[in-house]
């Protein structure tokens, strides 16, 4: 994988984080670190995975809202998923540095996570907000809610209520994610005390 065109990609405007996952190992996330804690990006990439696994062969990508952003969700070669999340700057336009991307992803799909993660650290987002000293960093309780219960409600769409309630019950960690309840129905709700997560 050349290093160039993961920098082209990374450098592209708007992009706040990205995301790489493919289902077996562990995801790769870029940027998201100073968005997302540990547990909140695990939880954020096993509902991405939920939402790709039922989303029709057809469909190769898609777009919601979380939280402030937008986020693009591709599914590349043989099972990979590139999620990017992106401020207003991010351009759909920009599907042709996506596609290079997927083309040097593919020449090297066994350890294309990895060489992205090897590749990536040597990279600054060019876009990327100082969340360090920003007042913003903590997220808001409500927001994370809202955007959990629109994946899940996309779940359920192609997997029901029950599959995906005891999907999201069988596969949160329990001390981390305590404070939220998933009800029958597949509903999440924040039963703790904090405002900000």
């Amino acid at each position: 994988m050349k290093r160039e065109v993961v920098q082209d990609f990374l450098n592209l405007p708007g992009i706040a984080g990205v995301a790489l996952m493919d289902g077996r190992s562990r995801p790769f996330f870029y940027g998201l670190e100073q968005i997302l804690s540990l547990p909140q990006r695990e939880m954020f990439a096993q509902g991405i995975q939920q939402v790709i696994s039922t989303t029709p062969a057809n469909v190769e990508r898609f777009e919601f809202q979380f939280l402030r952003y937008q986020v693009h969700l591709y599914k590349l070669t043989q099972g990979l998923v590139l999620l990017i999340l992106a401020n207003v700057e991010f351009e759909t336009r920009h599907h042709a540095q996506i596609e290079q991307l997927n083309r040097e992803l593919q020449q090297d799909f066994a350890s294309a996570i990895a060489t992205f993660r090897l590749l990536s650290g040597t990279i600054t987002l060019s876009q990327q907000p100082d969340w360090k000293h920003s007042t913003e960093a903590a997220i808001d309780a409500a927001d994370w809610v809202s955007a959990l219960n629109q994946i899940s409600q996309l779940a359920t769409y192609y997997l029901g209520a029950t599959l995906s309630s005891n999907y999201w019950k069988a596969t949160r960690p329990s001390e981390e994610l305590a404070a939220f309840e998933v009800d029958r129905a597949a509903c999440i709700r924040f039963t703790g005390t904090s405002t900000h997560i």
